[in-house]
């Protein structure tokens, strides 16, 4: 009950649960990952022993910080996943009428729960930031290449994937290595074991947006990647603004 009623109170804007960084510790190192990276990088607590909790932490101290980062007007893209799905609960109460919200990646199958789906999240940091949403009425993961081909080209999806060319901004989390049990649903759980032993062997640890990466950042191709239905690396690579939110060791 106690749940319930803090989760409708922060819908309402009545509650607003924050988590204070310590600059000593944090500023220092994120200066350094700044430069390292060539990235503007921002640390927020969390904790490393568990990736659940990890992910939500993070999700609600970064939330003030991400806010800042997002457009007032435009389309904003999103993925999405635990991590990003915890931050769209924890987004301040907003006006951004001028601002459009589409997902930049399928849902995710029948067995994940509902709060996680991409379509769900973004009417969640649609509402937050009192911007308006277009969904994307589609699958993540299709069955043949030729089947995401027919979708693509179908008018109704298209209404979205049009829009992301256009992105001035894309908001992702990052998927985390196949084989790994995270303790929450991912886009991971879809591959069959011959799969996850496949992009073991390719040096797969991460995605973004369906897009599986290595350790040191270059891009796989497979062809169980090729049935996602995301926005291509290209298009994310040319938005107006990347804004990766990601939480845990893994």
């Amino acid at each position: 009950t106690v749940s319930r009623m803090l989760t409708q109170a922060r819908t309402e804007g009545i509650v607003q649960i924050t988590v204070e960084r310590d600059p000593s510790e944090l500023a220092p190192l994120a200066r350094v990952l700044s430069d390292a990276l060539s990235v503007q990088v921002s640390l927020t607590p969390g904790r490393p022993g568990s990736p659940a909790v990890a992910g939500r932490v993070c999700a609600v101290a970064a939330a003030a910080a991400v806010v800042d980062e997002l457009p007032t007007a435009g389309v904003l893209g999103t993925a999405g996943g635990y991590t990003i799905a915890a931050l769209a609960g924890a987004l301040p109460k907003m006006d951004r009428p001028g601002l459009t919200i589409v997902p930049i990646a399928g849902g995710m199958h029948a067995g994940v729960p509902p709060l996680l789906d991409v379509n769900a999240i973004t009417d969640r940091i649609a509402e937050r930031l009192g911007a308006s949403t277009i969904r994307l009425l589609a699958p993540g993961l299709l069955d043949s290449l030729k089947t995401k081909e027919a979708l693509l080209d179908d008018s109704v999806i298209r209404v979205t994937t049009e829009l992301w060319s256009r992105l001035d901004c894309a908001l992702v989390g990052v998927g985390g290595m196949p084989g790994v049990n995270l303790g929450y649903p991912t886009v991971m759980d879809q591959l069959e074991p011959d799969v996850r032993r496949r992009l073991i062997a390719k040096g797969v640890v991460g995605d973004i947006a369906g897009h599986l990466f290595t350790i040191d950042g270059g891009l796989v191709e497979d062809e169980w990647a090729s049935r996602l239905l995301c926005i291509s690396f290209e298009m994310l690579r040319k938005s107006g603004k990347v804004v990766v939110v990601a939480a845990g060791s893994h």
